[in-house]
């Protein structure tokens, strides 16, 4: 993800469970033998496009390419905690995975 992209929905840095959930599912995608540029959710996780309608393409990516068993559920995972998440969370989450902002320990308010 790039930082201007960030920039360009605010740069918010909202922090709750599920936002750090799905910041540690971007993670898991990258951590696959072939996620280094993001896998099957390149386009949502690499490129930031995060909007709404956005996710239904990414989702028939994975549907269509992905074969390996592990991958396809790491990374349904991800798009699931992904598209329950709104606009300002998944770049709050992007924006966390990649390290644009430290959220506050565990229990503090930012």
């Amino acid at each position: 993800m790039c930082h201007s992209c960030w920039n360009d929905y605010g740069a918010p840095q909202l922090d709750t469970p599920a936002i750090r959930a799905a910041a540690e599912a971007i993670a898991a995608v990258y951590d696959l033998p072939e996620g280094g540029a993001g896998g099957s959710l390149h386009v949502v996780v690499d490129d930031f496009n995060i909007d709404d309608d956005d996710l239904p393409h990414a989702q028939q990516w994975l549907n269509e390419h992905q074969d390996d068993p592990e991958a396809r559920r790491v990374e349904q995972d991800c798009l699931d905690k992904l598209r329950a998440l709104t606009l300002e969370e998944r770049a709050s989450a992007l924006s966390l995975h990649n390290g644009y902002w430290i959220p506050a320990p565990t229990g503090e308010k930012p």
